[in-house]
């Protein structure tokens, strides 16, 4: 009894997963990516991730996971269809962390996933943000984030959150609840996290499906998964209810062959700091550290003009660096100022679709209104022309009996006719037969005296 029990807790701890916080992400293999992401970003490498990627000619307040839609399946769970180019690797692949420099980077990985984010649900609220490289997959336990279930790595502006019955919208991006009340969403929701292991792949089991149908009021479409193994890499694709994904194997990605090395494009305005151009032959064990502005030899090595220079050279990487943040803070202005042109467009767009919609209603409404009426109309007249043909007909069937009744009143007519005719002559008949049969009149005899005896 105690090993069926034994055995029947592994297996359910096997299909249990956990997201362990470490201290430092694993490398993997990049040359599956390399050249795939290449044009679409840059790469460079950093302290602790090795090489990084991170996405050229996004918005100043872009972030991962907002471009693109939810959809459900029974076999996956919350799948995250996205809208961009990169989206097929970076958002089911590696993890997502923000730097003060480089903006989001995308830390690349061999598991595949509906989605890797970390969801919150409560007060009629749902929001996922990208979970950090601190978090590791593994399979045998269970996850307990403990606390506000954030952990040390997730802050409340890196979540977002939309209103519970948006979650499965196609636009769900234009119900985004703006980052400003993250704090105060955020106490009010809880960590519901939650991913398994089923068969040979991974389902995201966060949400349930029938909270958010109750809250939409309507059913939450179901999508079939179909996995694509080659081929050239692309986003998601919606075909009816089945959704096409890019999902090459473990094998394909650890045994990629390094990448060609791309041209730079010369229209790309990088938006990170430059960095080498293309991978060594074996990143996975590359860790480089952060270099120094210059090397500094042992004291008294080195002339004083040359330590000068050294001065001169550090002062002018200095204004350099700092020119180089002048400009991209301007370059961040400029886009914000563009986002919030185009927000305040956006805004503007809605609410005349909004009044078009209300006019439409209304129009749909008249054309209701008038149907119904001439649905009422119709009806009208067709009982009244029920009405005369009942009468109609009422009146034929009286005139047909007032006719069968005269008739009748004819032939009894005639037949008491008949008969008194009948009568008339039968007592001819019966006079004359009388007269014939009656003798001529004779005197009858005198009547005898009786006698005086």
């Amino acid at each position: 009894m105690r090993r069926t029990l034994l055995l029947v807790a592994l297996v359910v701890l096997g299909s249990l997963t956990m997201f362990v916080p470490r201290a430092m992400a694993m490398s993997v293999n990049v040359n599956f990516f390399y050249d795939d992401l290449a044009p679409h970003g840059q790469w460079h490498q950093m302290e602790n991730y090795g090489w990084v990627w991170t996405p050229r000619h996004v918005a100043a307040n872009w972030r991962p996971y907002t471009q693109g839609h939810w959809a459900f399946s029974d076999d996956y769970g919350w799948l995250w269809v996205s809208d961009e180019d990169f989206g097929w690797a970076t958002y089911h692949y590696g993890r997502w962390f923000y730097d003060a420099n480089y903006g989001w980077t995308w830390v690349p990985g061999e598991e595949w996933a509906p989605a890797w984010v970390s969801w919150r649900s409560g007060g009629g609220y749902v929001g996922w943000a990208p979970l950090p490289p601190e978090y590791d997959w593994r399979s045998g336990g269970g996850y307990s984030p403990g606390g506000s279930g954030m952990g040390p790595y997730l802050g409340p502006t890196e979540y977002t959150f939309v209103s519970e019955p948006y979650l499965f919208d196609p636009g769900v991006y234009g119900h985004v609840v703006p980052y400003g009340r993250n704090d105060s969403i955020v106490r009010v929701t809880r960590d519901v996290t939650r991913y398994e292991t089923v068969g040979d792949h991974i389902v995201n089991r966060a949400v349930p499906v029938r909270d958010v149908e109750r809250a939409a009021g309507r059913a939450v479409p179901r999508y079939r998964v179909e996995e694509v193994r080659t081929g050239p890499p692309s986003r998601p694709v919606v075909h009816g209810n089945t959704v096409r994904v890019f999902h090459p194997t473990r094998e394909q990605i650890t045994q990629a062959p390094a990448p060609r090395t791309p041209p730079p494009a010369p229209t790309a305005v990088a938006r990170v700091k430059p960095r080498p151009a293309a991978p060594p032959a074996n990143p996975k064990a590359v860790r480089l550290a952060r270099p120094p502005s210059a090397a500094t030899p042992p004291s008294g090595a080195v002339p004083r003009e040359a330590e000068r220079q050294n001065q001169r050279a550090e002062r002018q990487q200095e204004q350099a660096r700092q020119d180089q943040l002048a400009r991209q803070r301007e370059a961040q202005q400029q886009r914000q100022q563009q986002l919030a042109e185009r927000e305040r467009q956006q805004e503007q767009a809605r609410q005349q679709q909004a009044r078009q919609g209300e006019a439409q209603q209304q129009r749909q409404q008249q054309l209701t209104d008038r149907q119904r009426q001439q649905e009422q109309a119709r009806q009208q007249q067709v009982h009244q022309r029920e009405a005369q043909q009942q009468a109609q007909a009422e009146r034929q069937r009286q005139q047909e009996a007032q006719r069968v009744h005269d008739q009748q009143a004819v032939r009894e007519r005639q037949a008491a006719r008949q008969r008194a005719q009948q009568q008339r002559e039968q007592q001819k008949r019966e006079e004359q037969a009388r007269k014939k049969a009656k003798p001529p009149d004779k005197p009858e005899p005198p009547a005898e005296k009786p006698s005086g005896d």
